[in-house]
């Protein structure tokens, strides 16, 4: 079996069993302790009932919200860590890098739903969408973008330092030699 997840509040998950494609999401709820055991049990039982060659995730994007980023981060550590107990490979791929590989860099919701349906599939939502094209960049044999992804990643770890770092601590920086800039 191959699985990918797209984790987060409502999780799209696919997994592909012989060649037979199934996906669902799983719903699991707005308090973040037991979103992660409802991950953490869902794994358990979908892994537990198939042998797994392969698991990939969508890594988290980390935008201005930081409540969703810790979340994210932490469904990922669970991910993982599931993986690492059940000796499974596991690979996270960027959103840029699922939406390179199914629709273009720059996709929206839509268009890669779009994707999604031209392919076969009948995606209830973006959520699925986005696991289906994950589990189909699996089959290809296709991993995660080494070279071009070295910048990204330094660019996001950045994000997530300066997301987490001290917010009362601003910088001032010289826009004219008269006029300052909060940065």
């Amino acid at each position: 079996m191959l699985l990918a997840i797209d984790p987060g509040t409502v999780t799209g998950v696919a997994w592909d069993v012989d060649g037979h494609v199934e996906y669902a999401t799983w719903q699991l709820g707005m308090d973040t302790d037991k979103r992660l055991l409802r991950l953490a049990d869902n794994l358990t039982d979908i892994l537990g009932n198939h042998a797994c060659r392969h698991l990939a995730y969508e890594e988290p994007y980390v935008g201005p919200f930081k409540n969703a980023a810790e979340s994210l981060f932490a469904q990922r550590g669970i991910i993982r860590y599931i993986a690492a107990r059940m000796c499974i490979p596991a690979h996270g791929y960027s959103p840029r890098e699922i939406k390179m590989g199914i629709a273009g860099g720059k996709a929206t919701k839509d268009q890669m739903i779009d994707a999604i349906k031209a392919r076969g599939y009948s995606p209830a939502n973006e959520h699925e969408a986005d696991a289906i094209a994950l589990l189909l960049l699996m089959r290809t044999g296709t991993l995660p973008m080494e070279g071009t992804r070295k910048a990204a990643v330094r660019q996001q770890r950045k994000k997530v330092v300066d997301l987490f770092s001290k917010s009362t601590v601003r910088r001032i920086t010289k826009k004219t030699r008269s006029n300052a800039k909060i940065a």
